[in-house]
Order: C-alpha cells, then sequence, then structure tokens
C-alpha cells in the first residue's frame, strides 16, 4: 500500500534544496579552479623571471608543479575526460589506423600549420 503525501510540494522543495547544494559546490570548485590558475600564471611568471639555479627559481618551479597537480584534482571532480568530443574519436581513429612514422608526420604538418595561423592572427592584430 502506497502512502499519499498531504503536501506533494516538499518533494519539490527538497529535490530543489539538493540541486541548490550541488550547484553551490560546482560554483565553488569553479572558484577554486579559477583562483589556481591566476595563482599558476603568477608562480610561472615567477620562474620566467628568477635565472635557473637560484633557490627563488627552484622554489617557483616547485609551486607550479604544485598548482598544476592541485588543478588536476579539481578538472577530476568536475568529470575529467570521461567525455570526449567528436574531434578526440577521430583523432583515435586515425591514430590507430596510421604507423608511428605516419602520425608524427601529421602531427608536424598541424604544428607549422597552427604556427602559421598564429603568425597569420598576431600580426593581423597589429594592424
Amino acid at each position: 500500500m502506497h502512502r499519499v503525501s498531504n503536501h506533494p510540494d516538499k518533494g519539490a522543495v527538497v529535490a530543489t534544496a539538493s540541486s541548490c547544494v550541488t550547484n553551490h559546490q560546482i560554483e565553488s570548485l569553479e572558484q577554486q579552479r579559477a583562483n589556481l590558475r591566476r595563482a599558476l600564471v603568477a608562480a610561472e611568471q615567477s620562474v620566467r623571471f628568477f635565472p635557473q639555479g637560484l633557490t627563488a627559481h627552484r622554489k617557483a618551479k616547485a609551486r607550479v608543479c604544485a598548482l598544476q597537480n592541485e588543478l588536476r584534482v579539481i578538472n577530476g571532480r568536475f568529470g575529467g575526460r570521461e567525455k570526449q568530443d567528436f574531434g578526440e574519436i577521430i583523432i583515435s581513429i586515425v591514430k590507430e589506423r596510421l604507423s608511428v612514422s605516419e602520425w608524427k608526420g601529421i602531427l608536424s604538418e598541424a604544428r607549422r600549420r597552427h604556427h602559421e595561423r598564429m603568425t597569420a592572427e598576431s600580426e593581423s592584430n597589429l594592424v
């Protein structure tokens, strides 16, 4: 026998409240991720600023590694790399069907084209 609730709206409120908690947690993770990215940019600038061999340079590099690890953990909480987009699936299929040398040739060509595109875009932004 099923019991019918006299307050049908309460279930909706509970579901909404649990959704709010989930959204709040996601917003919190997004904020943490944004803060870590800003800190990572600053740490990478420190690595470039200090000459190699100095203690400050080594500490800055260690800070970069620690921040990258923290970002990986947070990104994992967002579901990580479970979902592949269509392009990634195509790349996987093509890579499986090519020899290592053919794949390296494609990567080389892609890097060359990407570099040309970035160079062209940066030149057009100067105008």
